[in-house]
C-alpha cells in the first residue's frame, strides 16, 4: 500500500506532470464559472417582477419606516407574509427577499445568572410555501445573512395562486423588510475561497492518485531524515494550519468576549498566585442552604444560582478540571506579567500542536517500523489521523471542556515520540536517560489533564521492555538507571497530584468528581452493564444520519434509561462509522511465522492501542455518561492503531494488491477529511448557527450553490 519499490525510478517518471496539474486548474475554473454559477447562466431570460410592499398580506400589525420599508414584528418571531400571484401569467421560479433582523441581540448567562457574552446577528430565516388549489408545498428554506443579497430558488415551475413566506429572526423577532422581487436573474459571483478549496482538492487527488510518483518516492532518506521536498510541503501545510485554526476559532464571538463563559483556568491561576487552591467565587445563600447541593433536580426546582462545572466542597468552589494546563499556559504568564492569556489563544495553540505532534509521532513510528514508507502513504496517514480526532468540535464549544483533553493528547504525542527516540538511542548504545525522563514526564503529566487518559503510558510497554526489564546481566546497571529515569517522573507527578488533592479535599485520591456541580447527579454513579454496552455502541458504532442541508450531519439522542443518572447528550454517530478509515487498524492482525522484532513491537502496539480505545470508552460511559466530546479521549489512540495497521499491511501486500489498497486508503482519507470539515458547522454545544449565523450563512451559501 505505502511501500517503495526497491529499484530507482527513471528521471522521466519523476518529472512534474504539468499537464495534469494545469488540467486541475482549468477544471476548478470551469466548475466555478460554469457549474457553480449555473443559476446565473440559466436565469438570464427571466422577467423580473417587483412586488409592492403595500399589497403584501401580513398576519398582524406592521409599521412603515421613513424609507418606505416594512417593520414586521411577531411575539414568537414568526412573521407570515402572503403574496397573491393569481394575476401573474408566468411561473415563479425564485424570490429575492431583502430583510434584516433589527433586534438581533442575545445575552448569554451562566448558571449563576451572570452575563458573559453579547451576541449580535441580523440574520433571518426565510421559508416559502406554494399554494395551488388545495395543495400547499414547501418550496425552499434558507437563511439570509445580514447584508447578503440571497435569492431563494424554487424547484417548481408551475403557476401558483399564492406564495406564503415565513420570516423569523435568528436572534430576534423584529424584521425590517425592504424588498421582495420575483424571478430575479442571479448575479455572477466568483467566490475565490470556494475556487481555492476546489482547486486544492483536485490537486490533492491528482498528487495522491495510486499511480503517482508520491507512492514511489520514500518519505525518509537513508539517514531517516525528511526528504527535502516533502519537508517543504509539510512545512507549507503547517503554516496554512497556523493561520486557518485561529481564523476558524475566531468565528465564535464568545471566545473573543470572554473565556466562553467558563474562566476556570484564569481563576485557578489567580488562586494559586494568592497561595490557595479554592476559587474566589462566593456561593449563593440558596446553594449553601441546600441539604444536597449536588442534586441537579433540586437545584432546578428551587431555582438555585450556582456556577456550573465547578467542584463545590465545604462552602468553597474548586476547579474540577486537571491542573496541568493551568500550570503550563495560564499561571506562568500571570505571575510574570499579570496577564490572563485568552482561552482562544491557548485553544489555537493546542490544536496546532496536535497537528504537529501527530506528524512528529508518525515520523518516529515510520523511522522505526517502516523506514521505506512512501510519501503518499505517510501524508495520508497523517491527514487521516488528524481528521478522525474531530478537532473542529473544540472550536464551537466552551474551551474549558477541551483544553484538558487537548493538553493530554499533546503530552501523549510528544511523550510517546520521545520514548521512540529514546529506544532508538538505547538500541544504538547512546545515552538516553534525559530524553527518557522528559518523555516520561510528559506521559505522567496526562494524569493532571485528563486522569483516565494516563492509561496511554501502557503503549510504551512493548517498546521499552527490552531496555528497562530485559534479562541481560551485563545491562543491569544501565537498566536500573533507565528505570529510574522513566518511573521517577511518574512518582513526582503522582506525589504532586496527591498533595494537591489533600489540600483541596483531604484525600490523595479524591479528584473532586463527587463534588462537581453539573447536570447529572454525580453521587449516584456505579458500574452498570447497560452503561458499558450503551457506551460502546454510542461512542464507537452508532449509525449516523444525514440531513438535507448544511452541515448535513445530524445530532440524535439515544434512548437510554441512564441507570447512573449521568449525562445523555445527542450524538453525531460512532467513531468507527463516522470515520471508516479507522477500520484499517485490522492490519495489525497481519503476521508471519518468522517476524522481525520491530514488526512484533508494531503489532503489540496496535493491540494495546485497540484495547485502550475500548477501556477508555467504557470508563467514559461509567464516569461521565454519553457525551460526544468524550471521543477526544480515545480518538488519538484509534488513529494510531489505524496507522499501525496500515504500516503492517504495506509489508504484506503483493504487487497486484497495491493499486486497490492505495485507492481505498485515499478514498477513506478523503471521506474522513470531508466529515471532519462538515463537523465545524455543527459540533460542540455552541453550534455555529447559534453563535455566528452570518458565518453559517456564508459557508452554507458557498457549499449549497444550487439553493
Amino acid at each position: 500500500m505505502g511501500d517503495v519499490n526497491e529499484r530507482e525510478e527513471t528521471p522521466e517518471k519523476r518529472t512534474f506532470p504539468g499537464r495534469l496539474y494545469a488540467g486541475c486548474i482549468l477544471l476548478a475554473l470551469l466548475l466555478e464559472v460554469i457549474v457553480f454559477q449555473f443559476r446565473y447562466w440559466t436565469g438570464q431570460q427571466m422577467t423580473m417582477i417587483e412586488v409592492p410592499l403595500d399589497v403584501v398580506l401580513y398576519q398582524g400589525d406592521y409599521g412603515i419606516a421613513e424609507d418606505g420599508t416594512m417593520i414586521l414584528q411577531e411575539a414568537n418571531g414568526q412573521n407570515l407574509l402572503q403574496l397573491d400571484l393569481r394575476g401573474l401569467q408566468v411561473p415563479v421560479r425564485n424570490m429575492e427577499i431583502q430583510a434584516v433582523c433589527t433586534d438581533g441581540h442575545e445575552t448569554w448567562q451562566n448558571r449563576s445568572r451572570e452575563p458573559y457574552a453579547e451576541l449580535e446577528s441580523g440574520a433571518v430565516w426565510a421559508q416559502a410555501v406554494q399554494t395551488a388549489g388545495d395543495t400547499n408545498r414547501l418550496l425552499a428554506a434558507k437563511m439570509l445573512g445580514a447584508g447578503q443579497e440571497d435569492v431563494i430558488w424554487f424547484a417548481s415551475g408551475q403557476p401558483a395562486e399564492y406564495v406564503t413566506v415565513l420570516l423569523s429572526g435568528v436572534k430576534g423577532h423584529r424584521i425590517q423588510l425592504s424588498r421582495i422581487t420575483l424571478n430575479v436573474p442571479t448575479a455572477f459571483r466568483f467566490r475565490f475561497g470556494r475556487f481555492a478549496v476546489v482547486l486544492l482538492c483536485l490537486l490533492f487527488l491528482a498528487a495522491f492518485r495510486p499511480g503517482s510518483v508520491l507512492w514511489k518516492t520514500p518519505a525518509l532518506t537513508a539517514q531517516k531524515k525528511w526528504q527535502p521536498k516533502l519537508c517543504i510541503g509539510l512545512g507549507i501545510g503547517l503554516v496554512m494550519l497556523a493561520f486557518l485554526i485561529p481564523l476558524l476559532i475566531r468565528q465564535n464571538p464568545v471566545y473573543l468576549q470572554s473565556e466562553g463563559g467558563f474562566p476556570f483556568y484564569r481563576q485557578l491561576a489567580h488562586a494559586l498566585a494568592s497561595g490557595h487552591t479554592y476559587i474566589d467565587l462566593q456561593p449563593s445563600p440558596e446553594l449553601l442552604a441546600m441539604e444536597d447541593p449536588y442534586d441537579p433536580v433540586a437545584r432546578l426546582e428551587q431555582e438555585v444560582p450556582f456556577y456550573l462545572d465547578y467542584a463545590f466542597y465545604e462552602g468553597r468552589y474548586y476547579v474540577y478540571f486537571g491542573i496541568v494546563p493551568c500550570l503550563l499556559f495560564y499561571l506562568p504568564l500571570y505571575l510574570i506579567a499579570g496577564i490572563d492569556v485568552p482561552g482562544w489563544i491557548v485553544l489555537s495553540g493546542l490544536l496546532f500542536l496536535i497537528c504537529l505532534g501527530q506528524l512528529v509521532l508518525l515520523k518516529k513510528i515510520c523511522e522505526r517500523y517502516a523506514p521505506k514508507v512512501s510519501q503518499a502513504c505517510f501524508v495520508l496517514l497523517w491527514l487521516a489521523g488528524v481528521a478522525v480526532m474531530s478537532l473542529p468540535q473544540a472550536m464551537g464549544d466552551a474551551n474549558n471542556y477541551y483544553i484538558p483533553q487537548l493538553s493530554a493528547i499533546v503530552l501523549f504525542q510528544f511523550g510517546y515520540a520521545g520514548c521512540l527516540a529514546a529506544a532508538q538511542r538505547m538500541e544504538e548504545g547512546k545515552k538516553a536517560g534525559f530524553l527518557l525522563a522528559v518523555s516520561a514526564l510528559a506521559l505522567a503529566g496526562i494524569a493532571g489533564c485528563r486522569p483516565q487518559m494516563v492509561l496511554a503510558a501502557a503503549t510504551v510497554i512493548p517498546l521499552l521492555w527490552p531496555y528497562l526489564l530485559g534479562k541481560k546481566a551485563e545491562e543491569r546497571k544501565k537498566q536500573v538507571r533507565y528505570l529510574a529515569c522513566f518511573f521517577v517522573p511518574f512518582a513526582i507527578v503522582a506525589i504532586g497530584l496527591m498533595a494537591y488533592n489533600i489540600i483541596r479535599f483531604g484525600s490523595p485520591v479524591d479528584f473532586g468528581t463527587a463534588y462537581n456541580l453539573t447536570f447529572a447527579y454525580v453521587n449516584t454513579g456505579g458500574i452498570y452493564a447497560e452503561s458499558i454496552v450503551n457506551g460502546l455502541y454510542y461512542y464507537l458504532v452508532r449509525p449516523f444520519r444525514w440531513g438535507s442541508g448544511y452541515p448535513y450531519l445530524q445530532r440524535n439522542g439515544l434512548e437510554w434509561s441512564n441507570p447512573a443518572g449521568l449525562a445523555n447528550h445527542p450524538s453525531v454517530g460512532g467513531l468507527y462509522l463516522l470515520y471508516p478509515v479507522l477500520l484499517l487498524a485490522a492490519g495489525i492482525l497481519c503476521r508471519k511465522k518468522e517476524e522481525k522484532q520491530e514488526n512484533r513491537e508494531l503489532r503489540y502496539m496496535g493491540y494495546i492501542l485497540f484495547v485502550l480505545v475500548l477501556l477508555l470508552t467504557i470508563l467514559d460511559a461509567i464516569l461521565g455518561g454519553m457525551m460526544d466530546r468524550y471521543k477526544l479521549d480515545f480518538a488519538v489512540f484509534a488513529a494510531l492503531a489505524m496507522s499501525s495497521g496500515v504500516l503492517m499491511m504495506t509489508q504484506r501486500l503483493g504487487d497486484k494488491q497495491k493499486f486497490p489498497a492505495r485507492l481505498v486508503l485515499l478514498f477513506l482519507t478523503v471521506g474522513a477529511l470531508i466529515v471532519n470539515g462538515l463537523s465545524y458547522g455543527m459540533e460542540g454545544v455552541s453550534y455555529l448557527l447559534q453563535v455566528n449565523p452570518e458565518a453559517y450563512a456564508a459557508i452554507s451559501a458557498a457549499i449549497e450553490f444550487w439553493r
